[in-house]
């Protein structure tokens, strides 16, 4: 007899095999998902460094006594977030409001939550850093990023 048909056994396995299949991949690629969120944020922080550091050399819009800097905002609502501003102080003028990504927070930022920027030169007041991490990760680990400004200017995570 010649049957073109499936089993219900044969069925079950090829069921079976996918379900284990799925139950490996989907974790994998949240986690993969939440590197990349981690990554993105990150440099998205060095980017938002870089552009007050370019503003501050130039004297981008500056009223005098005033400069160029960078706000780190750990939020109790659980959205984070960084501005790029210019003025005297915090909040000063935002240029620019990143919110980080729903599964990254801060971990640590610096005592003073704001870094300015010399004008003429970019170079920082004082050296700063800022810690970002996957939500729930305990630093350090790769699931931590930090990304750092020295006293010669240098942005780098």
């Amino acid at each position: 007899m010649n049957s073109r048909g499936l089993t219900l056994v044969e069925l079950l396995i090829a069921i079976g095999i996918m379900a284990i299949l799925a139950l490996l991949v989907v974790p994998n690629l949240l986690n993969y998902r939440r590197a990349q969120d981690l990554d993105f944020d990150a440099k998205g922080i060095v980017a938002a460094l870089r552009d007050a550091q370019q503003r501050a050399i130039t004297q981008e819009d500056l009223a005098p006594g005033e400069q160029w800097g960078v706000h780190f905002e750990d939020s109790a609502s659980g959205q984070d977030f960084y501005d790029v501003f210019r003025g005297t102080d915090y909040p000063g003028t935002t240029a620019l409001r990143k919110t980080l990504k729903s599964g990254i927070e801060f971990e640590s930022i610096p005592a003073t939550p704001h870094v300015f920027l010399g004008n003429l030169t970019g170079l920082p007041t004082a050296p700063a850093s800022v810690t970002i991490r996957i939500k729930g990760a305990s630093c350090p680990s790769p699931e931590c990023k930090t990304v750092s400004i020295n006293d010669n200017g240098t942005i780098a995570y």
